[in-house]
């Protein structure tokens, strides 16, 4: 069984969410971790019907592994995935004992839930149940560490591995780029291209690679150049491969093209590409292009079919947030049917420092909290929040957090491109030979 001071998560997070703004906002202890156990805990409610198997829904007298992983697996799949932890120690208390999809059910289940320290006593459960072997396994662990955002661990798991298959290749790809790691990313995508691995026989495919030939004729691949080059800055060059592709547009090709356009100012281009989207039968044409309108739109979502999904609302909070409507993006994500993900409290964070909303700050980071996340930037603009209002012992509070839960502030870079060799500078860097004088013309270029 799991330890016995593993955490009633749920509890934990009723506590926080106790918690007013007018006290003291308390961050994520891990001592009190010990203070409670899941044990004791009664099990949850079942997950909706819609998201498990039709065989589940048949209560055997006496479960079987089968019976246990398939609610374990719906638990995954539904807005509260941290119920599956549960599910798992009343499964442990049971005489059936998991096998390798139990395992792999559950570490989707911390994937989802951003659960970082269940997913490393899992880890020990898979080596003490001896399915260290199962490639499948080991992958998604791996991407389970990966987007708990310990890529330390997720890059152990991957350097370990005696056989890797294209999906443990993608999903540690995956998390260095979204991890603050691009650099690394970079350079294990060009192990790949260089093929240094020929024992494995493993070559890039459409998820990871983009430079292929005639990769115009392959939506996905054109999608992520579209996307690449809009994040890169080069608009042009994204717009070019948009209009030289020979596969179908899809609604992403849209999306990214539209998306590129509107982030770097060009919002008329970005209203005719909108527009021409109605021409082509893929989506709804707007009448002008105010925060109020794109509220209507969303609202309108149903009435014309499309069901609503977590990255629509994030689009519309966002909306209000850039509008200063920090109440209003508060409320949509309360209201939500769907459980909200990390990236919409930190959308609604980013506002609120922006905005200086101090109240509004200390609820997104609650949440964030409660949710387990410990990415560094969340800290960072809380404690500028408290920093702009002169609220010095807040800060000194959010550091010793940071502190506490090992969290490392990722320092600013940057990328610079001359004569084909790319340098990476971080700020304050002196690591370049010709240091002192790049400083030098920065300062004659300042005055």
């Amino acid at each position: 069984m799991l330890s016995r001071s593993y955490t009633n998560a749920p509890l934990f997070r009723a506590r926080n969410s106790s918690l007013r703004t007018s006290k003291p906002l308390v961050f994520y202890n891990p001592t009190l971790r010990a203070q409670n156990s899941l044990i004791s805990a009664p099990p949850p409610p079942p997950p909706a019907a819609s998201l498990m198997p039709p065989s589940s829904s048949v209560v055997s007298p006496i479960p079987f592994t089968n019976d246990w992983n398939a609610i374990i697996r719906g638990y995954a799949q539904s807005h509260n995935p941290i119920n599956a932890v549960t599910c798992y120690l009343s499964m442990s208390r049971s005489p059936c004992k998991p096998d390798a999809l139990t395992c792999s059910f559950f570490l989707k289940a911390c994937a989802r839930a951003l659960a970082r320290i269940e997913t490393l006593q899992m880890h020990a459960h898979v080596v003490k149940f001896g399915f260290g072997a199962d490639v499948l396994l080991r992958t998604t662990l791996l991407d389970a560490y990966a987007k708990c955002g310990d890529l330390d661990n997720s890059r152990n798991m991957f350097d370990e591995m005696s056989q890797r298959d294209i999906a443990s290749w993608n999903a540690l790809i995956l998390g260095l780029a979204q991890g603050n790691k691009p650099h690394e990313a970079l350079e294990l995508f060009k192990e790949m291209r260089e093929g240094k691995i020929y024992q494995w026989n493993m070559m890039p495919n459409e998820v990871t690679c983009s430079r292929m030939q005639n990769f115009d004729e392959n939506v996905i691949v054109c999608n992520a150049v579209i996307d690449m080059y809009a994040k890169c800055g080069f608009v042009e060059k994204a717009y070019k491969v948009f209009e030289g592709m020979r596969c179908s547009r899809n609604l992403v090709t849209w999306n990214t093209m539209i998306m590129a356009f509107a982030i770097h100012g060009d919002g008329v281009k970005a209203l005719e590409l909108f527009n021409s989207m109605g021409r082509h039968g893929i989506g709804p044409e707007p009448d002008r292009w105010t925060v109020d309108e794109g509220v209507r739109l969303f609202e309108l979502m149903e009435e014309r079919g499309v069901s609503k999904n977590v990255k629509h609302y994030g689009t519309v909070v966002d909306l209000l947030g850039r509008a200063g409507r920090l109440d209003e993006a508060y409320e949509i994500i309360e209201s939500m049917p769907i459980f909200p993900d990390a990236v919409l409290w930190q959308t609604l964070l980013g506002a609120s420092k922006i905005y200086g909303n101090v109240e509004m700050a200390e609820n997104a980071s609650r949440k964030l909290v409660e949710m387990g996340s410990s990415h560094c930037g969340d800290f960072v603009l809380l404690s500028n929040v408290y920093a702009a209002h002169k609220r010095w012992n807040d800060v000194g509070r959010v550091r010793e957090a940071m502190k506490n839960r090992d969290v490392k502030k990722v320092p600013g870079f940057s990328y610079i491109e001359l004569n084909g060799t790319i340098y990476k500078f971080y700020n304050g860097d002196q690591s370049h030979p010709d240091w002192k004088q790049i400083y030098t013309k920065l300062e004659e270029i300042r005055i």
